[in-house]
């Protein structure tokens, strides 16, 4: 039994009834030495007590050598290398808007970070969406399709207030692109389909992006958005993302 990635040869070679609690734990020990944050050694770890599990169900077995006899896990997770997850600092953003020269991007990439909306409620905006204090989230898109009065969760339906400074792009895109009632803030080229994330990405932002040695993404701006404002107001995180 062998997980090509993380699982060394030694686990791999050997015969299921030589592997007892001891093996495993000495395992996903020897995983965290080598580094392996705790997200990785957990899904090793998942995956190998369901393998097992299931040379159990096989009669390979007669019990999951990581299943105690009181149903509860036998194998403990080591203590592992901590997983940084990237963010971008507010003078990174604002070199960023600053190298992005289309009027859409240029709005699409302000109201992801300075809201931390996620993909699906930047391109499920529609212009009934925005009035002349607030940005309503009431809808998403998602691979394409719009979902009218639909959100992830009911907290994600919210109010925003309008800076006036996204008071003017807002407006100023409004007379560049014609919208109006209940069509598209950002529609793709057939002007009645969302935009579809990833292809924004890749040829409206991340260009800049690589200029300037960043990695951009949706969540990583949003993952931004919570670390910069939980060090001036930590009740403004839950209040705007709908976290």
């Amino acid at each position: 039994m062998r997980s090509k990635r993380y699982d060394p040869s030694s686990l791999g070679n050997l015969k299921l009834s030589d592997i007892d609690v001891f093996t495993m734990q000495k395992h996903f020990n020897e995983l965290a030495a080598q580094g392996y944050v705790k997200s990785i050694v957990q899904k090793s770890k998942t995956l190998l007590s369901s393998v097992l599990g299931y040379a159990v169900d096989l009669k390979f077995l007669p019990n999951n050598p990581m299943i105690g006899a009181s149903g509860r896990h036998a194998v403990r997770m080591p203590k592992c290398r901590r997983n940084d997850k990237p963010i971008v600092t507010d003078d990174q953003v604002a070199q960023l808007i600053a190298m992005v020269v289309d009027q859409r991007d240029k709005l699409i990439l302000v109201l992801a970070f300075h809201y931390g909306l996620s993909a699906e409620e930047v391109f499920g905006l529609t212009w009934d969406c925005v009035d002349e204090n607030f940005l309503h989230i009431r809808h998403v898109a998602w691979l394409g399709t719009l979902y009218r009065d639909t959100t992830k969760r009911e907290a994600r339906r919210r109010d925003l207030p309008l800076h006036p400074g996204l008071k003017s792009m807002i407006a100023e895109w409004r007379a560049a692109s014609g919208g109006d009632g209940d069509a598209l803030l950002f529609p793709g080229k057939d002007a009645q389909t969302p935009l579809w994330p990833n292809g924004w990405l890749q040829w409206g932002l991340q260009p800049a992006a690589r200029r300037l040695g960043i990695k951009i993404t949706f969540q990583i701006m949003r993952r931004s958005f919570s670390t910069s404002n939980l060090a001036r107001d930590p009740k403004s995180v839950q209040a705007i993302p709908g976290a």
